[in-house]
């Protein structure tokens, strides 16, 4: 078996990576917790663009901003929110 058809059936199998600007992970954090990383309130993406990080002040994040991002996860995709 070649190279190329192995990885054709690779990709068959593992289905394609997810089309570009969609997310694995929400995560909802309060400022000054230690998963916030002294980042400022906002939506914060990582280094490749899979996990974006929301940090919030007060009881929890706006619910405006999470549903926009729930709507970028792919079908696999988790949110987590950790409150104070």
């Amino acid at each position: 078996m070649t190279v190329r058809r192995r990885l054709e059936r690779l990709q068959r199998s593992v289905g394609g990576l997810p089309p570009p600007g969609q997310l694995d992970l929400v995560v909802a954090v309060p400022v000054g917790c230690g998963m916030a990383d002294d980042l400022p309130p906002g939506v914060h993406l990582n280094a490749d663009g899979r996990v974006a990080t929301v940090v919030f002040e007060g009881a929890g994040p706006d619910a405006a901003v999470t549903a926009g991002l729930e709507a970028r996860l792919v079908r696999s995709g988790r949110v987590v929110i950790t409150h104070p």
